[in-house]
């Protein structure tokens, strides 16, 4: 199910999308995702960041079902930048640098 903008028979603009596994709200080009926006599960976990063609690409921030918190660069639906995580119950918190050719 989706709510939000069209343009030329496309998702475009401002929009929420429900499929079977959860939904993604946040900003849209030509159907895909495209800009900033939420992806969240139906477990819970979720991406907040930007976004093209349809994924994870540039800055963004993972909440994984865990509890833990994965923030960094994506490519391409990919991470390959810094990150920092931060354990469920904030306990421990480490940085680590996975950096790859971007």
């Amino acid at each position: 199910m989706y709510r939000g903008d069209f343009a030329y028979g496309n998702f475009d603009g401002y929009g929420w999308y429900q499929f079977d596994e959860g939904y993604y709200e946040g900003s849209w080009v030509e159907g895909n995702y495209e800009g900033i926006g939420t992806l969240t599960y139906n477990d819970g976990s979720h991406y907040t960041g930007r976004f093209t063609g349809g994924l994870a690409d540039g800055m963004g921030e993972e909440l994984k079902m865990d509890g833990t918190v994965q923030r960094g660069v994506w490519k391409s639906g990919e991470y390959i930048g810094q990150q920092q995580e931060e354990l469920s119950g904030g306990q421990q918190q480490k940085e680590v640098t996975n950096m790859v050719d971007a």
